[in-house]
């Protein structure tokens, strides 16, 4: 770790580093969404949480999951009571050309939901490694991840006499497990001063002349100042810095940082845009 002053903080990131990552996004169990059937949320028992349940053919409940960075596979994890002991079953939804032939599938559900997984206990997650799901095949035909970053998963409750032969469930968490190969995206933070657009994280500062400072030198020293305040923001949404008595401590370096953009603002600030490939 290395004791750093914020003023030249850009000057000091300099070696690169790559590693894999791992993280896992969660919803409550009553995040579901409209296109669920015979879901509905239910916080007497578990507060957040859904009910499930298959009575008058089957139930589903629909979750949406938004990613940043490019995933290369897939792990699930559900948290749910599952008093009847059914079997409730977990889809991953592809957003390529293929659909699933799998003949275990349900034939109630669109052939674009891939069957992932099943359980008749309580709670579920996929095995892993080596069972873990490709996010995509790369022709396009097998893709569990949309350009826009989505994911769905469905959990599928099995219908029958209601009441009696009917799944039944209490979900009150579903969680996506994401295995990257990039840098630093194990903590990555998205905010409105950080983001992330295809495998490049961008960041934002902006920075204000001195007072009382000619035009021509205050313009460069905003676009210094502005250049520290996003590197900064940069690597606060990796995660690598912290702050103890006003001194920033950095963990980590980072590689191939540079601006994409820069921007004279009417008061005089200067707003800079910088970027890092992290493929």
């Amino acid at each position: 770790m290395k004791k750093i002053a914020a003023f030249v903080l850009m000057a000091l990131i300099s070696a690169g580093v790559g590693r894999a990552a791992e993280m896992t996004v969660s919803l409550e169990g009553g995040q579901f969404g409209p296109e669920s059937r015979n879901c509905v949320r239910d916080d007497k028992r578990i507060t957040g949480a859904a009910k499930l349940y298959g009575s008058f053919g089957y139930g589903t409940a629909v979750y949406e999951f938004r990613i940043t960075g490019k995933a290369e596979k897939l792990g699930g994890e559900a948290d749910f009571i599952n008093p009847k002991k059914k079997r409730l079953s977990i889809y991953l939804f592809n957003f390529g050309s293929a659909k699933d032939a799998n003949p275990a599938r349900a034939r109630d559900l669109d052939p674009k939901w891939w069957l992932w997984g099943d359980s008749q206990e309580d709670n579920w997650a996929t095995p892993r490694p080596p069972a873990d799901q490709e996010a995509s095949d790369g022709t396009g035909k097998v893709a569990f991840v949309s350009p826009q970053g989505k994911v769905r998963m469905l959990l599928h409750a099995p219908g029958g006499i209601p009441y009696f032969s009917d799944g039944l469930f209490f979900i009150s968490r579903v969680g996506l497990v994401i295995k990257t190969a990039e840098a630093g995206l194990a903590g990555f933070q998205v905010s409105d001063n950080a983001w992330m657009e295809d495998g490049v994280v961008l960041a934002k500062g902006i920075g204000k002349p001195p007072q009382g400072a000619d035009p021509a030198r205050g313009r460069i020293l905003a676009l210094r100042a502005a250049k520290v305040v996003a590197m900064r923001n940069l690597l606060l949404s990796l995660g690598n810095v912290h702050r103890e008595d006003g001194t920033l401590y950095v963990q980590g370096t980072l590689q191939g940082v540079k601006v994409r953009e820069e921007k004279d603002l009417p008061d005089g600030s200067v707003e800079v845009i910088v970027e890092m490939p992290v493929e």
